[in-house]
């Protein structure tokens, strides 16, 4: 799990571990994300929380590239859209 000190509360945030190479970049992944959240708005807890699933998921969802460490997929749960802005899963 991790910790997140918040002032004087504590914060853990248990995830199960992804056996998984494709870890290149968590941690720019991470806190890019935990900025995306707070500027959306969100209170520092639920930002670092929603970050973690994003994290998890482009870690899940990332393809094997190459013969190391490869990168995580920071597009998913992106949406395809058409060149007139119409959603592509219609």
């Amino acid at each position: 799990f991790d910790i997140l000190l918040d002032g004087p509360r504590i914060h853990r945030f248990a995830a199960p571990r992804v056996a998984s190479r494709n870890t290149h970049g968590t941690g720019c992944t991470l806190s890019a994300a935990i900025a995306t959240f707070l500027a959306q708005g969100w209170p520092l807890p639920e930002a670092v929380g929603r970050a973690k699933q994003f994290l998890t998921a482009a870690i899940v969802s990332a393809l094997p590239l190459g013969s190391g460490h490869g990168p995580v997929n920071h597009w998913q749960g992106a949406k395809s859209f058409t060149s007139d802005g119409s959603d592509r899963s219609d």
